[in-house]
Order: structure tokens, then sequence, then C-alpha cells
């Protein structure tokens, strides 16, 4: 590998070389809406990365909740199709490339922890659009085209200025998201 910054790549679509699957990053993978996109996309022909400060955690949790149906040979790693858990942190920028490597699609799930949107969650989506994620879906709140205190309105607006497709799924604020 060189020594050049991995994230800073042309932006192109990538589908695995095996298949046309599209890979597929779901962040919060073990959240309230997070477990149930991972629980319906296992079944589905696409390849399922969940990103995880704690991957083996995350395998653990999906596999013990009672709340989704997810083969077991999804998660340990057994099925050919199995779900990729890789470790990944908003604030280590040195897993953004491992974790976004060859991915077409992401989930984006906004923690709650993180209201400084600009600073915490920008250089993750950024790094995204350069190395070629092609849509990204983001759980926002309802209002947020309304609200510009909200982070999930500056959220909205940055991806909107990114080269990529977007989904805003505008939830009830009600909704705990992770």
């Amino acid at each position: 590998m060189d020594d050049e910054d991995p994230t800073t790549t042309d932006t192109e679509s990538h589908v695995s070389a095996d298949d046309d699957s599209p890979t597929v990053l779901v962040t919060a993978g073990t959240g309230t809406v997070g477990r149930h996109v991972v629980a319906a996309l296992a079944d589905e022909p696409v390849d399922l990365r969940v990103a995880s400060r704690d991957p083996d955690r995350a395998r653990e949790t999906l596999a013990g909740d009672e709340h989704v149906e997810i083969d077991e040979s999804a998660l340990d790693g057994t099925a050919p199709d199995a779900v990729e858990f890789v470790a990944f942190d908003l604030g280590r920028p040195e897993t953004y490339y491992p974790t976004l490597s060859g991915v077409d699609r992401l989930l984006l799930v906004r923690p709650p922890a993180v209201s400084r949107v600009e600073r915490d969650l920008f250089p993750f989506v950024d790094a995204a659009a350069r190395m070629g994620v092609a849509h990204v879906v983001f759980l926002s709140v309802l209002g947020a085209e309304k609200n510009p205190l909200l982070p999930h309105r500056r959220v909205e607006s940055h991806l909107t200025d990114l080269p990529v497709d977007t989904t805003f799924l505008r939830a009830p604020s009600s909704v705990r998201t992770c």
C-alpha cells in the first residue's frame, strides 16, 4: 500500500468482484432501528457489513436479540453470505478506510452523543463520498428540514452537497435510534 491517504480516492461505485451484490454498511447495527435493518438485509442478495466499536460484542448482541431473527450461520461467519462485522469509531479516522472500503450503500445513524456533527460526523461522510459510496440513507427526524438548530438538518444539508444519492428517513423524534 502506498503512502497516500486511501480515503482520497476518486468517487466510483463498488460491487463485489465475485457477484453483482452491492455492499451495504450499517452504522448503529445493534440499535433500535439498525438491528431490524440488519435482520432484513441478512436474507437479501447484498454483502452486509455492520460497523461497531466492538464487532464481537455487536455479533453477540444480534445473535442474542429476541426481537429480530437472523440465521445463526449469517452471524457466526459460517454462511457464504455471512454478515461482516468491522471495527469502527467516528472518533478514530483510521477506522474509516477499512470500514468503507468497497461499500456501495450506507445506512447512517447519528449517535445521540454526537451533536457536533461538523467535527464528529462530517469527516466520515466526506470519506464515504471520496471512497465511492453511491447512496447514503440517513436516519433523521421529522421536521429536520424546518429546524436549523437540529444537528439532523445540518447532516441532511451536508449530505445534499456531496456527490452521493441520498435518502432521508425522517422518523418521529420519540424513536430511539441507538
